[in-house]
């Protein structure tokens, strides 16, 4: 389920949540032992959120300031469900400039994604329980950009 909409002139949000019920229907091994156990690295509930403010006064115009969050429930480590990888909430946020220059559109952009430099894993091994498999989430990250249309 995805709703997105503008709040006022300034303001947006975009927001998602999803039910995952994914499972194992047919592994090829015999005597198929995973069948039914749900997927690795899929959580049952998911979301993520977006908010966004782009200045319209005079004096700020071109300035816009975003926050978000992203949340993974915990989930299955791998195939045979002996662990479980445990839910997190992400923080990112994101501050942008857009001005023209004659003809010509300038825009920047910092992103910080994990704000809170959260220690997290995405996703684990999927065939065996080798939790040294694991794959940690990003630390805080830091992303900028300049863009320059014309």
């Amino acid at each position: 389920m995805n709703i997105a909409g503008q709040l006022t002139e300034s303001v947006s949000l975009i927001t998602s949540y999803a039910f995952t019920d994914a499972r194992i229907t047919n592994d090829g091994s015999a005597p198929d032992n995973n069948l039914g156990h749900r997927l690795p690295n899929v959580a049952e509930h998911s979301a993520s959120t977006w908010l966004k403010c782009a200045f319209q006064q005079q004096a700020l115009r071109g300035l816009n300031l975003g926050v978000g969050m992203y949340l993974a429930g915990e989930r299955e480590g791998d195939n045979a469900n002996s662990y479980q990888l445990p839910g997190y909430v992400r923080v990112d946020t994101s501050v942008g400039y857009a001005m023209d220059i004659g003809a010509a559109k300038l825009t920047t952009q910092l992103n910080i994604y994990n704000i809170f430099d959260k220690h997290y894993y995405v996703a684990g091994e999927p065939y065996n329980a080798n939790r040294a498999w694991n794959m940690p989430g990003d630390p805080l990250t830091v992303l900028g950009s300049v863009k320059l249309e014309y």
